[in-house]
């Protein structure tokens, strides 16, 4: 179960990598265009992380982890050719359902890293998609919409790719929900999703996703 405390990390991390490298296949995707102000259910846990700047809502059945850097690095390393520079990201929180036998599935994390402070959300989301392809070859995007999150521009991009991608002897594979924003010189992607063989039996929690990535807010918003 050691997988499904990475994933999300994993994933978060590799969208925030492929952003600079602007090479690669583009996604199909049906963009909508929505604003929106998003206040967490009454009954959820509001975390706040001051050194680091945001805070971000989850269920109260869910429980914060510390960061495995083994279990990613154990993850990364099939990809680390197509995305050098790994270790420029920062992953400051990480929280999951936790399940009987060990791991969180579902899970969110929360990735930062440097971008050009040029690069506007739009721009930031477009050459990310396109990389994230040749790291994870069988990654696609389903629907992507813009909102306004905290008060600030984001996109948000549905999308799921094969775990084989990151490991062959791994099964199933993760469907998630991406919120990406721009802060100046920091590309912010917060990653929430599940490990399930299919779309149908992951729609419950991928709602769920889409409200808790909503909660994302940044300190000077």
């Amino acid at each position: 179960m050691r997988l499904v405390v990475g994933i999300a990390q994993v994933s978060a991390t590799v969208l925030l990598l492929v952003a600079c490298s602007g090479a690669g296949e583009d996604t199909s995707t049906t963009e909508l265009a929505v604003t929106v102000t998003e206040e967490a259910p009454s009954d959820w846990i509001a975390y706040s992380d001051e050194a680091s700047g945001f805070s971000i809502s989850y269920p109260n059945d869910w429980e914060v982890f510390a960061v495995d850097e083994a279990v990613v690095a154990d993850l990364l390393g099939g990809i680390e050719d197509a995305l050098p520079g790994l270790n420029s990201v920062a992953v400051p929180f990480q929280a999951g359902l936790p399940l009987p036998g060990g791991g969180f599935n579902p899970n969110v994390g929360i990735a930062a890293e440097p971008i050009p402070d040029t690069a506007s959300v739009d721009e930031f989301v477009e050459v990310t998609k396109r990389a994230l392809k040749l790291a994870l070859p069988s990654y696609v995007s389903t629907k992507q919409v813009k909102v306004v999150v905290g008060g600030r521009d984001s996109v948000l991009v549905h999308g799921s790719y094969e775990l084989s991608d990151l490991d062959p002897s791994l099964d199933g594979r993760f469907w998630m929900i991406q919120g990406a924003t721009a802060d100046g010189p920091v590309g912010w992607v917060v990653t929430c999703g599940r490990v399930e063989a299919d779309a149908s039996t992951s729609a419950p929690d991928l709602e769920e996703c889409d409200a808790i990535v909503r909660t994302f807010e940044l300190s000077n918003s």
